[in-house]
């Protein structure tokens, strides 16, 4: 499962929420479209605005139901995402850069274990050896190439962010 948003605090009496868009492909997200919860719960898109950041979903449709649903993450099926979503040359899924050394002049840094959006920019969390996390920006400064083969990204200058 690709995690795609979050949902926020409810918006009106008719069930809309506001979300947060983790995924890079906002045109993925339309009328029709079931996501799911971590508990594999189903919601289909009933209403969505990308410009408000709002949502709608088919059987929540009243203030106290959306309520409940504040802060869950919704997920995309992981196949159907790969063979709708036509990604460029160096384009990745987040679950694929997930679990990746990271690697520096042949030294391994630290493993990929999760990626975080601030403001408009990826950030790495990498965790060392010695079992610390540091944030390792996801922009070409950073990251020179990312090899799935290997399972490694090769890195520059990010023995300077090290802990």
């Amino acid at each position: 499962m690709l995690l795609v948003l979050r949902l926020g605090a409810s918006v009106g009496v008719k069930g809309l929420m506001r979300f947060t868009l983790i995924s890079d492909f906002p045109e993925f997200l339309k009328v029709g479209r079931v996501l799911y919860s971590k508990t594999l719960k189903s919601f289909e898109i009933a209403y969505i605005s990308l410009e408000k950041s709002h949502i709608g979903f088919k059987d929540v449709n009243s203030l106290e139901s959306a309520k409940l649903l504040t802060n869950t993450e919704l997920f995309a099926s992981e196949d159907e995402s790969k063979k709708e979503l036509l990604l460029k040359e160096d384009e990745y899924f987040y679950d694929d850069v997930v679990g990746l050394s990271v690697i520096e002049d042949s030294k391994v840094l630290g493993k990929v274990v999760d990626i975080q959006r601030i403001n408009t920019t990826d950030y790495l969390h990498v965790k060392t050896p010695e079992g610390k996390i540091f944030l390792l920006p996801y922009i070409d400064r950073f990251v020179l190439k990312i090899d799935l083969e290997s399972k490694s990204l090769f890195s520059i200058d990010a023995l300077y962010l090290l802990p």
